[in-house]
């Protein structure tokens, strides 16, 4: 019996392979909603942060990302502003996750997204 309150929704998400070195490879996920509102998904070496925005001019999350401060990236991907779900990341994790922010803005800026 199908579950009539149950939809299904095809959405486009941009892929990418990072190869960076020093660090396992990276795949990021990208999906823009709507003109300023989207998330990201990054994973590399069996870890695993996202995040997204619902308000980010008229940008995409790609130029959202590349142009954005690391510090301000990190504390989006380990929930900072938000402390009973903020992630409680060891300072190695956030060191590792730094460096991997750093190649993903560098390829995305290579990539012309």
């Amino acid at each position: 019996m199908a579950d009539s309150s149950l939809t299904i929704e095809r959405q486009q998400t941009e892929q990418l392979i990072v190869r960076a070195a020093g660090l396992d490879p990276i795949t990021v996920y990208l999906r823009d909603y709507a003109p300023g509102r989207g998330t990201i998904t990054i994973t590399c070496y069996g870890c695993a942060w996202t995040t997204g925005w619902g308000a980010m001019g008229a940008n995409t999350v790609a130029q959202f990302v590349m142009t954005g401060h690391v510090e301000y990236l990190l504390g989006c991907f380990l929930n900072r502003q938000y402390p009973a779900l903020s992630k409680r990341a060891r300072p190695d994790e956030e060191r590792y996750l730094a460096k991997v922010i750093v190649a993903v803005q560098g390829a995305l800026a290579r990539s012309g997204l």
